[in-house]
Parts: C-alpha cells; sequence; structure tokens
C-alpha cells in the first residue's frame, strides 16, 4: 500500500472499488450472458461458461486480504462524515459480499458446479404424462381445467417428477452452504443469506409470524368455501380432496370461480403487445428490453420465467414460455415489472449501485403490474375484452384478488418454513417434513403413503435459495406502494402516468444507493407495515 493510502483511508476506499469494479465487471457480464445461453437453449457449452465465470467470480470474493480490507474500510467511512455516501454504500456492499465470499477453491468449485448442473437439469426436464414427455404449460392446464380425477393425478405426479432427479444433489448443496457458512462464524447458510442481504433476522420472524397470523383465519374461511366447491366439482368428500384436486402443481396461485374464468378471453391475444401498451401508457416503456427477450417456448429451453439484467447498462432480457392463458398475461406483467426497474434505475450511479435496492423491492414492483390481471380496466384496455365481460367480472375478480393474496402468503410462508428447517437440519426425513409444513401453513392434505421428493421439485430450493421471504415482503410492499400511489394521485396504477412517474423517481432511480428500507420510507413515508397486507387498491 502507497504512503498516500495509509493517510488517505477515503482514496484507498475508492481506489479498492475501482480495483475491484475493473475486475468484477466483465465477468458480470460474462456470467450473466452464460446464463441466459444456458436457460434458452440448455446446450452444455454454456453450463461450462457460467460455471467458470461464477468459479472466477467466487474467487474474487473468497480474497481473504481484501475482504480484511474493506471490512477495514466500511468501518472507517462510518466515522467519516465528509464522505461521499455512495462511496460510503458501495464499501459497505462490497464488505457484505466478501464476508458471503469467504470459501475455499475446492467448495467453491463444487458448489458452483452442482448449482449450474441442477439449473440445467430443470431446463430440460419434462415431465412424463402418460407416457408422453409434456411441457410445464400442459400440466398447468390439465390442473387448472381437466375434471378427469385420473389424470389430474397423473399430471400431479408428472410436475414432481424432477424433484427425484434432483434432489440427492440438492441435499449436497445445503451440506456445502452450510459448512461455508459455519466456518464464517453464523448458524447455517439461512443466517449468512439473510445477513449479507441485510435482512434483521430479529425483524424478520416477527414480520412473518404477523402476516401468519392475519391471513390464517380468512384463509381458512376462503378454503374450506374452495373445498366444497372443489368436492362437488369432482365427485368427492372435502376430506379425500389430495393436492391434485387444486389449480396448480404447488397450489400457489388463486383459485379462480367459474364466472371468473379469465383464460377464454385470453384466445387470440397478442400478450407482447399488450405488455408494450401497458408500461408505455404509464410513462415506462420496456420496448427495448421486449426486443432482446425469449417468450417462446421449445425444448431445451428453462420452462420458467425470469428477467435477468445483462450488463447494468440497457440490455435486459425476459425469459418466459407464452401461451395466449391468464397465466402467461400475469407473468408478462411481472417480468417486465422486474425489467422497467432495471432499465430505469439512474444510470449516473456507480456500476455497484446500478441495480435495484434488494430482490425484494424489485418483486415489489413486479408483483404490483402483476396485479394488472385482475384490474377489470387493463382487461378491457390492453387485454381487449369485451366490456359486457368486463361488467360480468368486477366482483369475481375482486375475489380472486383477494383469495390470491391469501394463498400466495400461505405458500411463501411454506417455503420459508421448510427452507429454514432444511438448513437447520438437512437429515433426516425430509419428504415427510415437507408435507408437515404444507399442511401446517395451506392445509392441504399429503397423498397417502406418499413417499418422494416433492419439495426438490421446487427450483429455487436449488437455484435460488433463502429467497422466498422476499417474495412475501415484495407483495407487502407491493400493497404499501399501490396505497401510496392512490393516496398521492388519486388513481390505481393502470393508465397512470403518476403511477409510473412515483415509480421512477421514489423507487427506481435510487438503485442500491440506500437500504431497501430506507428507500421504503422516503417512497411511502413510512416502514414497511404488514397490516396493508389484504388491502385492496
Amino acid at each position: 500500500m502507497t504512503e498516500k493510502r495509509i493517510h488517505d483511508p477515503i482514496g484507498a476506499a475508492a481506489a479498492f472499488v475501482h480495483d475491484h469494479e475493473r475486475r468484477f465487471r466483465p465477468l458480470y457480464v460474462e456470467a450473466a450472458s452464460a446464463a441466459w445461453d444456458l436457460a434458452t437453449t440448455g446446450l452444455p457449452e454454456h453450463a461450462d461458461r457460467k460455471t467458470a465465470a461464477e468459479v472466477e467470480i467466487g474467487r474474487i470474493f473468497a480474497d481473504l486480504g481484501a475482504y480484511t480490507r474493506v471490512n477495514s474500510f466500511d468501518r472507517v467511512l462510518r466515522e467519516h462524515a465528509e464522505v461521499d455516501p455512495l462511496l460510503r454504500r458501495q464499501v459497505h456492499l462490497l464488505r457484505l459480499a466478501y464476508l458471503e465470499g469467504q470459501i475455499d477453491d475446492t467448495t467453491l468449485a463444487e458448489r458452483v458446479a452442482l448449482e449450474t448442473e441442477i439449473e440445467n437439469e430443470f431446463n430440460h426436464h419434462r415431465g412424463r404424462l402418460r407416457g408422453e414427455h409434456v411441457d410445464d404449460n400442459e400440466l398447468r392446464r390439465v390442473l387448472l381445467g381437466e375434471d378427469d380425477v385420473a389424470l389430474r393425478r397423473d399430471a400431479w405426479l408428472a410436475s414432481k417428477e424432477v424433484g427425484a432427479h434432483v434432489a440427492a444433489r440438492l441435499e449436497r448443496l445445503v451440506r456445502i452452504r452450510n459448512t461455508a457458512a459455519r466456518r464464517r462464524g453464523f448458524r447455517d447458510h439461512r443466517a449468512l443469506a439473510l445477513a449479507v442481504s441485510e435482512i434483521d433476522e430479529a425483524w424478520l420472524d416477527p414480520f412473518l409470524t404477523d402476516l401468519d397470523e392475519r391471513t390464517r383465519e380468512p384463509y381458512r374461511a376462503m378454503k374450506r368455501l374452495l373445498d366444497a366447491t372443489l368436492a362437488r366439482r369432482f365427485g368427492v368428500s372435502e376430506g379425500s380432496l389430495a393436492p391434485w384436486h387444486y389449480p396448480d402443481p404447488f397450489f400457489q396461485e388463486p383459485p379462480v370461480s367459474e364466472a371468473a374464468r379469465l383464460d377464454p378471453g385470453f384466445r387470440g391475444v397478442d400478450l407482447v403487445a399488450a405488455s408494450i401498451a401497458t408500461f408505455r401508457a404509464i410513462g415506462l416503456p420496456v420496448d427495448e428490453s421486449l426486443k432482446a427477450s425469449d417468450l417462446e417456448p421449445r425444448p431445451g429451453k428453462s420452462q420458467h420465467a425470469f428477467c435477468i439484467q445483462i450488463d447494468r447498462e440497457r440490455d435486459v432480457r425476459v425469459l418466459a414460455n407464452v401461451e395466449p392463458v391468464a397465466y402467461w398475461a400475469g407473468t408478462m406483467l411481472h417480468e417486465f415489472g422486474h425489467a422497467a426497474y432495471d432499465l430505469y434505475v439512474d444510470p449516473a450511479l456507480p456500476f455497484m449501485l446500478r441495480c435495484p435496492a434488494h430482490p425484494l423491492t424489485t418483486e415489489a414492483v413486479a408483483l404490483l403490474m402483476g396485479r394488472l390481471l385482475y384490474d377489470p380496466a387493463w382487461l378491457e384496455a390492453d387485454a381487449g375484452f369485451e366490456t359486457s365481460r368486463v361488467a360480468e367480472l368486477t366482483e369475481p375478480l375482486r375475489e380472486t384478488r383477494h383469495a390470491a393474496r391469501l394463498v400466495f402468503a400461505r405458500w411463501c410462508l411454506t417455503v420459508i418454513e421448510f427452507e429454514r428447517s432444511l438448513y437447520a437440519d438437512p437429515d433426516g426425513d425430509l419428504d415427510a417434513r415437507w408435507w408437515d409444513v404444507v399442511e401446517r401453513f395451506q392445509e392441504v392434505r399429503r397423498p397417502p403413503a406418499r413417499k418422494a421428493a416433492d419439495w426438490a421439485a421446487k427450483i429455487h430450493l436449488s437455484t435460488n435459495p433463502v429467497y422466498y421471504q422476499n417474495y412475501l415482503i415484495g407483495e407487502t410492499l407491493a400493497a404499501q406502494l399501490a396505497e401510496t400511489i392512490h393516496a398521492r394521485t388519486g388513481r390505481g396504477v393502470f393508465g397512470n402516468p403518476g403511477a409510473g412517474h412515483f415509480l421512477l423517481h421514489q423507487v427506481f432511480r435510487p438503485g442500491a444507493s440506500v437500504p431497501w428500507d430506507e428507500l421504503v420510507r422516503r417512497a411511502t413515508g413510512r416502514p414497511l407495515d404488514p397490516e396493508v397486507y389484504l388491502t385492496d387498491y
């Protein structure tokens, strides 16, 4: 270290950030590009590229000397009031990233290889339905609309097949993550992941308990009505209802009454054009992202949907497998909500801060936009539904919006609790433990004598560990943002340039320059409030 840096900690910190970006940025772009190519093709050469780039990134963050330096810079810069707040924020985020990255080279390589391997297993896997390999769109179609219970059961079982293919590798991955976390002084990987993402467990646990208590009885009341309806539909007793009687493989989507069925109205609808119109109308066009996206289903391609920021410039892409049905209409709104956030972060921010404040804030925006699926005005104006049909839908859609939040909360609590248990104790009967948690929060009965890794069929446990709290916090924040937009503009999000202006300036442009909880206070005027979760704006 030069004499100047010894006597100038601020200059030394700035030099450290500059050097880090110089090494990290090209690897970040290569890893993102390889991840995109892998998800869109499934070709092994892209898996190799992704693994190589992520290992190199991991080696940057595994440098103990660099961690020691950035830890010191973070402490010292907090003591200097004159420090540029953007420099202070970059140093703090880097300290957390280097803390998370302290891992030996062998463990790093094994972890990254396993993660990529499992991800590509999901990309290629197609469940077998009565001897034929079918995609997830077909399995969803069966569970949403078929009355043949035997066919529904077969489709549900097909949706879980991938769990058996990845479970052993995922269990190994959990142990690797835990071992690395404990070497850094954390209880387990979940504790580490929450700490480095600036979520305080002492805040999170009461927040989750609060939402559990707020949603439990309303959910039970809703589900009693649903179960009675399903029992009549399928000619069984309510006590005989099985997971395949519900409308999707994990019961994470809301039940939709016959009066509110939307799929017929989307036949022939151009969902790309509808998405373009929606975001243009609020002053946040996403046209350039749409042009770079991959939206058509095909073999070898990931069956999931996601938005990816390739370079923290303007290269933002969405992967989807669009069909003209309500599920994909909502997914397009959700994913391009992510895209709008990425596109409109202030481009003048430093590279390290040119991203959303937190995964939960971008999930909040995506969930806020996804709510438009149940907005009668959106259905008429952008999806082209007949005015008379929209009038018929108004009350059923209100009920569906309410049910959607209840179902979503109970599903999120299921994954969060199971993952807490998974990292606390990865041994034992995980198959049975999964159904214990499902029965507790979702109140869906396990199939008799079921012994299979149904839990491992949820891709997030492998590729996005300790992420699901971001959805639940994000849904709460979406409600608070909707409430704030309505209070300030007198309108909801749909067709409201005022909503776009609010999101642009209060949420998007600050990027990661402030912590997520501070962003929430600045944007809405108060801390995150779980009381708003079930409000309807």
